[in-house]
């Protein structure tokens, strides 16, 4: 498992939910069939929506710099 602190991968969602912890969240991602990794939004994210939101990724692209993120791939 790679762990990429203030990095998004944008597109390719399978699903998202809100809220998620971090650790439901990789649970989530390793429960479901396809997914290659998430990113999840950190609790003090100025986004509300965003807050310890998770996106479940079926394919993963270079990631981009972007605060208040972890992105995860296996």
């Amino acid at each position: 498992m790679t762990v990429l602190q203030q990095k998004d991968m944008p597109g390719n969602d399978m699903a998202n939910e809100q809220p998620k912890t971090y650790t439901e969240c990789c649970i989530w991602c390793l429960s479901t069939s396809g997914c290659r990794g998430f990113v999840w939004g950190w609790p003090n994210n100025t986004s509300s929506f965003q807050q310890s939101h998770c996106w479940l990724k079926s394919i993963l692209v270079a990631p981009t710099s972007l605060a208040q993120f972890t992105s995860v791939h296996f």
